[in-house]
């Protein structure tokens, strides 16, 4: 009965075939099949438990037959359609076909048989460009970091580091460091990567007879040979303790060594103070300070403001660069800058950045030399300079604290109040009656909620200011909008009748307000 009930199972499966049903389809109904007759079959015959696990089993293994079954037929197609032998990986459910007569060729690895993108990963005939790229750079990243554990690079104690001491900035400083091939096998230096600042002139490895050549990075070095690495601080832009570091990588399993070199740059030229800050000024006050700039060794200079920063200095600021004591040439080792902030000036921030040049150019990278050299590019000259900068507020008749007051979310009937503070900055004036304040749209048109704000000017203990409120008296229900206007303060100073303070907001009604 049981052989019965899987001919009739294996008919139906057939006929579904026959009528084009998805792969999907053919396993649900076969499934459901066979679960409707192991119920029939208990049902109808009453089967303890162990004889329905035993029909269960059975099953399994005609579902497992038919299984190996279909997967023979598609190989076979393949075969047929290809033209040669296909190896099923049952694995990973993957297919691997290999044309042509005799054995089919050796698989990959593992690893290189891996996606791009993974470790070890080779690209295959259809990989993309990035892919392609991809692959070669982890490919030289491993060929860096790949070690050798027979090499060895010796570098004898402490002098890993080199100290310059007391260096003048703008000095071109250069250190050798020597070191040895000393392990059982030979040491490959795939690369020397200086950092910021620091420039490596020469890679030598000596010879049989001690004589140094340069050296090709990869290029295997036998044990006992000698190495030298020429490393150079440019000071240019350094000052106080400096510190650049050389990076050594190569195929000693110890890892990638380091140099250092170290140096306290002191700076050509001496400031006092680099930053000049007059703070707040009344429209129409003046005031003045003085700059001190030396050479440190005494050495004696022209210098002169940098034309290209004088067009942005601010209306109302001179300058005034002294030499003193200077000799017949007009140079001296100690110069000043005397800083003038007139009655001219304008309200607002006054601020300016100055460059104070030297006529001592500043030492070139013998590197850099050459290369522009060879490339035919001018070498353009730099010469050692000063900074100043220069720093004030000139304040106008007035002072807000703040030129914007934001109301932010609000909801329907919320009450919120906001201030600004107005602050008088002439003596001789005081807040009278006719301190008023206006509400404008805006662009200066009229207001389009003002029954809905309150204004209110309070006078500030102590000090000649004033606290202008402005109050929102609360938006009626079903507002949705956003809101927007001016605060129009009228002084009543001849020079500055008003003052402008904008507001907005957001009214939303359901949600809760910030």
């Amino acid at each position: 009965e049981l052989t019965k009930r899987e001919e009739q199972i294996k008919r139906r499966a057939e006929e579904r075939q026959k009528k084009g049903l998805t792969e999907a389809e053919k396993e649900k109904a076969k499934a459901e099949a066979i679960r409707k007759a192991e119920l029939e079959k208990k049902q109808s015959e009453g089967k303890s438990d162990a004889e329905t696990a035993e029909l269960r089993k059975k099953q399994e293994m005609l579902r497992q037959m038919e299984e190996k079954k279909r997967i023979q037929e598609q190989v076979e197609r393949k075969k047929n359609s290809q033209g040669g032998p296909v190896l099923r990986s049952l694995d990973d459910g993957k297919e691997q076909v290999h044309k042509g007569a005799g054995a089919p060729p050796k698989v990959a690895p593992p690893a290189a048989r891996n996606v791009a993108g993974k470790k070890g990963a080779v690209p295959s005939q259809g990989a993309t460009d990035l892919e392609k790229k991809q692959a070669m750079q982890r490919a030289a990243q491993e060929a860096l970091t790949q070690s050798d554990p027979g090499a060895k690079l010796k570098i004898e104690f402490g002098t890993e580091r080199h100290d310059f001491g007391k260096v003048r900035q703008g000095d071109q400083v250069e250190h050798e460091f020597h070191m040895q091939a000393a392990g059982t096998t030979p040491l490959k230096i795939r690369q020397v990567k200086p950092s910021c600042g620091c420039t490596v002139g020469s890679v030598k490895v000596a010879d049989e007879e001690g004589n140094y050549h340069d050296y090709t990075y990869g290029d295997p070095i036998e044990p006992g040979r000698n190495i030298i690495v020429t490393a150079a601080v440019n000071t240019t832009n350094k000052k106080n303790k400096a510190q650049v570091r050389v990076q050594i990588m190569s195929n000693d399993p110890a890892g990638t060594h380091s140099l250092t070199l170290a140096a306290e740059v002191q700076p050509f030229l001496h400031v006092t103070p680099p930053i000049m800050n007059f703070g707040d000024i009344p429209m129409g006050g003046q005031r003045d300070q003085t700059v001190d700039i030396r050479t440190a060794h005494g050495e004696m200079v022209m210098m002169h403001v940098d034309p290209a920063r004088l067009g942005v200095i601010p209306k109302g600021i001179t300058l005034d660069l002294q030499p003193v004591n200077p000799n017949e040439e007009g140079k001296s080792s100690h110069w000043t800058v005397a800083v003038h902030i007139g009655s001219d000036a304008l309200e607002g921030q006054a601020n300016a950045a100055l460059r104070i040049l030297t006529d001592v150019e500043l030492p070139i990278d013998p590197h850099k030399r050459e290369q522009l050299a060879s490339t035919g590019q001018p070498i353009v000259p730099q010469y050692f300079s000063a900074n100043v900068t220069v720093q004030a507020r000139i304040l106008g008749s007035f002072t807000l604290d703040r030129p914007y007051l934001s109301f932010g979310l609000v909801r329907p009937g919320q009450i919120a109040p906001r201030v600004a503070r107005l602050t008088c900055n002439e003596e001789s004036f005081q807040f009278g009656e006719g301190l008023k304040v206006e509400l404008r749209g805006k662009d200066g048109g009229e207001f389009e909620f003002p029954e809905l704000f309150e204004t209110s000017i309070r006078p500030v203990p102590g000090v000649s200011a004033v606290d202008i409120e402005l109050l929102l008296k609360g938006f009626p229900d079903g507002v949705d909008q956003s809101f927007s206007g001016e605060l129009v303060i009228k002084t009543g100073h001849p020079s500055s009748p008003d003052k402008t303070v904008r507001f907005s907001g957001v009214c939303r009604s359901g949600v809760n307000a910030r």
